[in-house]
């Protein structure tokens, strides 16, 4: 592990470990939400698709 620069954080390893659980749940948040989207937009699409049709 590389030793952090600044010297004001408690712990680099402390610090990794909340960033990455940081990090984790927004692509948790961000999957659901665009998962949501997807479905939303392809929901959209098919309406569109079969009025073409």
């Amino acid at each position: 592990v590389a030793a952090a620069p600044c010297g004001h954080l408690p712990s680099p390893d402390n610090a990794l470990d909340s960033v990455n659980a940081l990090i984790a749940h927004n692509v948790v948040g961000q999957a659901f939400r665009t998962e949501k989207q997807m479905r939303e937009h392809y929901k959209r699409h098919a309406d569109q698709c079969s009025k073409a049709f």
